[in-house]
C-alpha cells in the first residue's frame, strides 16, 4: 500500500485539479531554490476556503490499481465569481491492516488557467501520520510549506525564466470548447519531485458512447516518460482517467425504476 500511496500523491500533484493536466513523475531538474529550507515548529495551518460560485461538475469514481479497486474519489469543479476555478478532490483508500488513507486537495486557478494556490492534505489515523503541503504561486515561482507530523519546512522554487505557466486546458469543455487536434504546452510545479516540469496536452479524439448517447472527448498529456489519458464529457466532467499505474472510473448513479401507475379506476 506504501507504493499505492506514492502513486496517489503523484496523481494528485498534477491534475486532479483539472481535466487535461498530465499526472506524472517526469524527472526534471529543479531550476533552483530561492533560499535554504527553514525548519521550525509547526504553526496553525491556514484554513482552505472554497469561494462561493457556480458548480461546474461533480463526479464520483472508483480508484483502481493493478486491476483492483483500492478506494473511491470525488472531484468537484467550481467557477468562482471572478471567473477563476477551484477544484476539490477527496479520496479514501484502503491502507495496511484495515486502515483508511484520506487525501484532500484543493487547487485554485485564475481565469486563464494560471495556478494561484494548492493545498494537499493526507492522513492515516491508524498510524498517526499526517502531512500537509501548501503552495502559493507568485510571479517568480512557488512558495511551498510542508508540514509532516508537526514539522514545518518552507522552501521557495524559482520558475524557469520565460516559462509559460498558464494551463488553458483547465477550462476545456467546462467553459471553453477546443477544436479537435488542438494542443498546448506549459510548465507546472510537481510537489512530488519538487521541480518545475514540462507537459503538453492534446485533444485527440471524439466519440459517442453506445446506449447512453454521451459524447466523450479524449485528452492526452505527454510527459518525458509516459502518456496520460482522460476521457471527459461535454460538460468537462471526467468519465475515465488512465494515469499509467492508476485509473479513475466514474461511478454511474443508477436511477430507481418508477413505480407502476395504478389505473384511474383503482383496479
Amino acid at each position: 500500500m506504501q507504493n499505492n500511496r506514492g502513486k496517489l500523491r503523484l496523481v494528485l500533484t498534477i491534475t486532479l485539479g483539472f481535466v487535461c493536466c498530465a499526472w506524472a513523475q517526469a524527472q526534471v531538474k529543479v531550476v533552483g531554490e530561492l533560499q535554504p529550507p527553514k525548519k521550525q515548529e509547526a504553526k496553525p495551518e491556514e484554513p482552505v476556503s472554497l469561494a462561493v460560485g457556480k458548480k461546474l461538475s461533480q463526479g464520483v469514481y472508483e480508484v483502481i490499481s493493478a486491476n483492483k479497486k483500492i478506494g473511491n474519489a470525488t472531484i468537484i469543479q467550481t467557477l468562482t465569481p471572478d471567473g477563476g476555478k477551484i477544484v476539490e478532490t477527496n479520496m479514501k483508500l484502503s491502507g495496511p491492516n484495515g486502515s483508511v488513507i484520506e487525501v484532500r486537495q484543493v487547487s485554485a486557478f485564475g481565469t486563464i488557467g494560471n495556478p494561484l494556490r494548492k493545498v494537499l492534505e493526507t492522513k492515516n489515523d491508524a498510524i498517526s501520520q499526517r502531512s500537509t503541503t501548501i503552495i502559493n504561486f507568485t510571479p517568480f515561482g512557488a512558495e511551498v510549506v510542508y508540514v509532516n507530523n508537526g514539522i514545518r519546512t518552507e522552501k521557495n522554487f524559482r520558475a524557469p525564466e520565460g516559462a509559460k505557466r498558464d494551463n488553458i486546458g483547465e477550462f476545456w469543455f467546462l467553459r471553453d470548447k477546443p477544436r479537435l487536434g488542438q494542443s498546448f504546452a506549459y510548465t507546472y510545479f510537481n510537489t512530488t519531485t519538487q521541480a518545475w516540469e514540462s507537459i503538453s496536452t492534446s485533444y485527440v479524439a471524439r466519440s459517442r458512447t453506445s446506449g447512453a448517447n454521451r459524447v466523450l472527448h479524449r485528452l492526452e498529456s505527454q510527459l518525458a516518460d509516459r502518456k496520460m489519458i482522460l476521457d471527459v464529457d461535454d460538460s468537462g466532467k471526467i468519465v475515465r482517467g488512465d494515469f499509467g499505474d492508476m485509473q479513475f472510473v466514474e461511478i454511474i448513479a443508477k436511477t430507481a425504476p418508477k413505480p407502476a401507475e395504478k389505473p384511474k379506476d383503482g383496479k
